[in-house]
């Protein structure tokens, strides 16, 4: 589907009531700041009405002369898009704990890397990236608490493998080890010391992937 009829296609893609497809539109159009919309809804979005993710949350497309830029001090800069690539960090905390729910998300900041680093390194798209922060110690040593975690949103549509992913499970957000198996999908943390939860057929409506993480940043 590359676009949508009626709002209430799009709300309901979103999996949200027109009402509050609505605010967001009026948001937009009254040149407030970026609404903030759920990483979730975003994802069904662009799934279902076949556009880019990172220009439905941002409105910026890559090929553009420049890209602004949110620093950490809410300054904006603007970076050449033919080198550079703004990944927005949005505040969404997956929990390398127990679960951490999140209401809504907002693009914080945005993130700029050399364009080879996805061309050369990541040999991956930066339009699906997005980074989040991770939350607690059930990761450790692979991840720590209040890392930096960049994942594919691309991902997030195609079949598991096993790796490490961000995921909802219920009203919980999680970052784990998955793994397909024959009694459903094993989540599991690398640290020893918790346990591991199975996602089974009947209730894998409550899982949604966010996508797979694939790199780490971290202060030391």
């Amino acid at each position: 589907m590359n676009a949508f009829s009626t709002k209430k296609e799009a709300a309901d893609a979103a999996g949200i009531g027109t009402e509050q497809l609505n605010k967001w539109l009026g948001n937009v159009k009254d040149g407030a700041d970026i609404p903030k919309v759920p990483v979730e809804a975003l994802l069904a979005l662009s799934e279902a009405a076949g556009v880019d993710f990172n220009w439905l949350a941002t409105g910026r497309k890559r090929n553009e002369a420049s890209i602004p830029v949110r620093t950490t001090d809410n300054t904006w800069l603007e970076i050449s898009s033919s080198s550079y690539c703004a990944i927005p960090r949005y505040n969404v905390q997956l929990s390398a704990g127990n679960g951490n729910f999140v209401e809504r998300s907002e693009v914080l900041n945005h993130i700029p890397f050399n364009a080879d680093f996805f061309d050369r390194y990541l040999q991956r798209s930066a339009d699906d990236m997005i980074i989040v922060d991770a939350r607690g110690d059930s990761m450790q040593p692979t991840m720590r608490d209040r890392d930096l975690l960049m994942i594919d949103t691309s991902t997030a549509k195609k079949p598991l493998t096993s790796a490490i992913y961000g995921f909802t499970f219920g009203q919980d957000v999680y970052v784990k080890r998955l793994f397909v198996t024959p009694d459903g999908v094993v989540a599991k943390s690398d640290n020893k010391d918790y346990g591991e939860f199975i996602i089974r057929p009947e209730d894998m409506e409550q899982f949604h992937p966010i996508g797979r993480v694939v790199w780490i940043g971290r202060t030391l």
